[in-house]
């Protein structure tokens, strides 16, 4: 994935919302299919590196959170005895969205 693809991420869109084409001369925007405002290429070039590190983060998390097969195996521990079910689960997503 391009530079701008995580850009446009970052910002909450996703890949229904643009088109990216380079034919050759380098990336530019195909087309545009979001019912939000496109971005210039100012903000997209404004977004930092700590930005784009946080939303690949978040991606992670929400990922995880997605997973039936997760969730039910933290549901599961998180009922045993002696364990704190919300500091198990958030443990949980801050390692997975550390990989």
């Amino acid at each position: 994935m391009n530079d701008y693809a995580q850009r446009l991420q970052s910002l909450g869109f996703s890949f229904t919302d643009f088109e990216l084409r380079d034919d050759g001369a380098g990336m530019y925007m195909h087309s545009w299919f979001s019912s939000l405002p496109q971005p210039t290429l100012a903000q997209l070039e404004a977004i930092t590196d700590q930005r784009l590190s946080d939303a690949r983060k978040d991606r992670k998390a929400e990922k995880f959170s997605a997973d039936p097969k997760i969730k039910a195996l933290l549901t599961a521990l998180a009922a045993q005895p002696g364990i704190d079910g919300a500091k198990l689960i958030q443990d949980v997503r801050d390692a997975f969205s550390e990989l």
